[in-house]
């Protein structure tokens, strides 16, 4: 479910559209689990320097202030993984 998400909200930020829904935060992404088990319908909401906890139904309203484009989102995920380098033993 997550990557169909995605594919509509490339498409739909080509024309200008943002979905408010948590999917689109800027924060959020699923585990691999996730993605391979459950279709990565809940996604983890993404703390910089902590390990990632928190899930949060992608399709939960969001305000828009949190959320952001696809090359957005995984911008944000890269120096999630980047802040934990060294913490995760």
């Amino acid at each position: 479910m997550f990557d169909a998400l995605m594919i509509l909200r490339k498409e739909l930020e080509s024309n200008g559209i943002r979905l408010l829904c948590a999917g689109a935060r800027r924060d959020v992404s699923p585990s691999g689990m996730a993605r391979s088990m459950g279709g990565a319908r809940k996604v983890y909401i993404l703390e910089l320097g902590k390990p990632a906890t928190a899930l949060i139904d992608i399709f939960a309203a969001a305000p828009p202030e949190q959320i952001g484009t696809v090359k957005e989102q995984q911008s944000f995920r890269q120096q999630w993984i980047t802040s934990l380098k060294g913490k995760m033993q």
